[in-house]
Formats: C-alpha cells, structure tokens, sequence
C-alpha cells in the first residue's frame, strides 16, 4: 500500500537525520560554541545539528500525517474533508493520499488566519496602512 511505503521512507528519513544530529552533538567538545565576530553565531555542526533536528522533526510530522488517514481508512473516513464533509476529489488523494481535506479548506487548519486592516492586500502582506511611503 502507498501510505505504508511512504510511512516507512519518512520513518527511515527521521531515523536516520536524528542519528546524523546525535553524531553532531557528539562531536562537539563542551564549550566549543564560540559567539564573536570571527566565528559568527556558533559553528557549523551546531547548524548541521538544527537542521537535521528540524528535517527529523518534519518527517515525523509527516508520519503523524500518514498514521491519521490509514485510521480513516479504517473508519471508513477516507477521502472525506475534515472541515466541509465532500469527499476530497481523487486527484487530490493521489497527489498527496494523506491530505485531509481539499484545497479550498486545507488552510484553515494549517495557517493561522490573516490579521490586517480591512483584509487588504497591503494589510495580508504585513504592511501597515498607516505608515507613511519613502
């Protein structure tokens, strides 16, 4: 089954970038973190060890993502929006099986909403209305 084969290469991916960040950590020498203008804001296996931390934590994420639509499988939820209850068009679930819901309702649980004056395009981009231009 594709989820279970997709299941198992992020499990293999986290596995090994959290093998990857405890050799890093393992590496370093107590104190080894130097925060001047000669090395910057640490080292480079303190850099490599983040980002094989953060790659870790997103393929576990992505594993959480995976174990929930095989538990819709098996309730026979599969396929069916979270948010709108229609079912989730089959071009989508090929894309992407794990998705759980369809594209003009997966924002609203993934992104939090957009604050701004009005809803304006300026204001969704983060820039104040009442700022003066350059």
């Amino acid at each position: 089954m594709l989820l279970e084969q997709e299941r198992a290469t992020y499990e293999r991916q986290a596995t090994n970038l959290q093998a990857e960040a405890d050799e890093l950590a393992a590496l370093r020498e107590p104190g080894d973190v130097q925060f001047d203008e000669e090395s910057g804001e640490g080292d480079t296996l303190a850099v490599e060890r983040e980002r094989d931390l953060a790659m870790s934590a997103q393929a576990r994420a992505m594993i959480d993502e995976i174990d929930a639509a095989l538990g819709r499988m098996a309730d026979g939820t599969y396929g069916i929006c979270e948010v709108s209850g229609q079912p989730i068009p089959k071009e989508r679930l090929k894309a992407i099986p794990w998705k759980r819901g369809a594209r003009r309702v997966q924002g609203r649980w993934l992104r939090p909403p957009l604050r701004g004056r009005r809803g304006t395009a300026r204001a969704r981009a983060g820039g104040g209305g009442d700022r003066p231009r350059p």
